[in-house]
């Protein structure tokens, strides 16, 4: 008589976590991979957000010793492009940049900006040149110092009211350009800036 095959062992199970560290109470068990799967090699576009539960995703880098563990096992950091959130799933890397965590779409939309606090003076139009849900870059001829805080108004329908982004900063300045984080928008205009962007990704890959 043979010996009986011996089966691989299991691999652990794994939480995704909103950042790094496994300690975050908002650890939520989502997968349980064994050594025996298979990679399907299907492409970021195919993952699904568990929170939002669109396919709206994009490689996120790795943070920390446990997710550089993980991807020993293919496991690997993705973000969503409408929700933001962010998670761990075992796909097959894709191209793409991964400089940036969030990918901009190029648009052409009128905007206006001024001063989010009292005490700065800082006011003007532009045309935004690409967007994410997390932040932009317009080109303007009077651009603001960088680190300053700014409410922008987002024309992108003449059928619409524009959409407001409460609080953004200043991250990078050029000579008529400048690159934006938005910090705070209320709830009901960071849902309308999810939509406008899932119909501009979509748009963009038909």
């Amino acid at each position: 008589m043979g010996h009986p095959e011996r089966q691989p062992p299991s691999a652990p199970r794994l939480a995704v976590p909103g950042g790094s560290n496994p300690t975050d109470p908002s650890l939520r068990p989502v997968l349980l991979l064994r050594w025996s799967d298979r990679v399907t090699g299907a492409r970021a576009d195919m993952l699904k957000c568990p929170k939002c539960d669109r396919r709206m995703v994009r490689r996120s880098h790795r943070q920390g010793l446990l997710e550089r563990l993980y991807s020993v096992f293919l496991i690997y950091p993705y973000r969503c492009q409408l929700c933001a959130h962010r998670f761990l799933a075992r796909q097959v890397m894709t191209a793409g940049n991964r400089h940036r965590e969030f990918e901009r779409v190029n648009v052409r939309f009128p905007v206006s900006f001024c001063s989010s606090y009292l005490g700065q003076k800082v006011q003007g139009e532009g045309t935004l040149q690409n967007l994410s849900v997390r932040g932009c870059a317009l080109s303007t001829v009077n651009p603001a110092p960088k680190g300053s805080f700014l409410r922008i108004l987002v024309s992108f329908s003449e059928a619409e009211a524009p959409i407001e982004i409460e609080v953004a900063v200043v991250r990078a300045v050029e000579t008529s350009r400048m690159g934006l984080e938005f910090l705070s928008m209320r709830p009901e205009e960071e849902e309308r800036l999810r939509r406008l962007m899932e119909a501009l990704l979509y748009g963009r890959a038909r």
